[in-house]
Formats: C-alpha cells, structure tokens, sequence
C-alpha cells in the first residue's frame, strides 16, 4: 500500500466516523416523550380540564394538575390578565409574565413546570385603565381615570393577590404604592 493510499484511507475514515457521530447526536436529539416536563411551558387551561368546566367556574384559584400548576381567577370586567410569577417573594419584579385567557369571566393559565411554593400574583387592566402594550411596570400609559362609572379601580402597576389562595407569604405592607 502506497504512502498516498494509507493518507486517503484514514482521510475516509476520518469522514466516516464524524458522520456516524453526527447520525447518533441526531438520533438522541428526538422529540422529548409525552412525560417529559416543560418548564414554563404555559397553555391557556390545564390539559385535563374542560373549558365548558372553566367557563362554570369550577376550577377558581391555583391548582396542582397536569405537570403544572392551573391558575384562573374571576373577573367580569377586565380587559387583560396577566399571571406574575415571582422567585422572591421580596422581589420588585416577576421572572416571568404570561398573559391569561379569558373563558367567559374565568381568566386561565396553566403553566407547566411549577409547583407547590411558587409565590405568584396577578395584574389587570379594564375600562378605566385599557391595556397599551406601550406601558411597563410604573408607567401611567393608558391611564384615563381612578376608577369607571362602575367604580371599578383596575390599576396594572399594582400586584394583585389570588383571592382564592390559600396561604401568603407575610403580612402585605399596604404603604408600598407600586409593585412589579
């Protein structure tokens, strides 16, 4: 065998062995089966519930479901719910924002990946303050009034806490006037 048919040899070699490393990679980078958990993978409503049930109110509050935790919240006249997702309780603002789906006046949210412990709360806005997707966290962009002929006092710059919780963190401290 020749200097130069020795060099091609390996040469190929070379290519085969990277090709049939790449083909492995490729065959290990399929699709994540059905059991495997999404973190922050959010859906308007929980795999297992029905939206007719959503919409009856029968799933209020935060619960354990579906690999996840199912957040839904009553309100009848909100325009925009958005779910706030906070590591530290003390935090000024969340990790994460997911915007909510209205089902009649049950605003829903299933976030996968969560759990028990997760401190979270909720910001709207409604008639009296419509959502601008202009505003951020301390802004008055698309503020019209205190509160409309309704009395409703929708304010997007104040955290809001699941009235369906069944624990908080501390004591809320109401002097606080902005949050997240």
């Amino acid at each position: 065998m020749r200097i130069s048919e020795i060099y091609l040899t390996k040469k190929y070699f070379s290519v085969i062995f990277l090709l049939t490393g790449f083909l492995l990679f490729l065959e290990n980078c399929t699709a994540p089966n059905e059991d495997y958990i999404r973190k922050y993978f959010a859906r308007p409503v929980a795999p297992s519930y029905d939206v007719d049930d959503v919409k009856r109110m029968k799933y209020l509050g935060s619960k354990i479901v579906d690999k996840g935790v199912s957040f839904n919240i009553f309100s009848e006249n909100a325009e925009r719910a958005e779910l706030l997702l906070f590591d530290d309780p003390d935090s000024d603002y969340p990790v994460q924002t997911y915007e909510m789906s209205r089902f009649h006046n049950v605003w829903s949210v299933h976030v996968e990946g969560i759990g028990a412990g997760q401190y979270y709360g909720y910001r709207f806005w409604g008639p009296n303050w419509p959502y601008d997707p202009e505003w951020y966290p301390g802004s008055t962009i698309g503020f019209l009034s205190d509160y409309d002929e309704s009395g409703n006092r929708y304010n997007p710059n104040k955290v809001l806490m699941d009235p369906y919780s069944r624990a908080f963190h501390r004591d809320h401290d109401w002097t606080k006037g902005a949050a997240a």
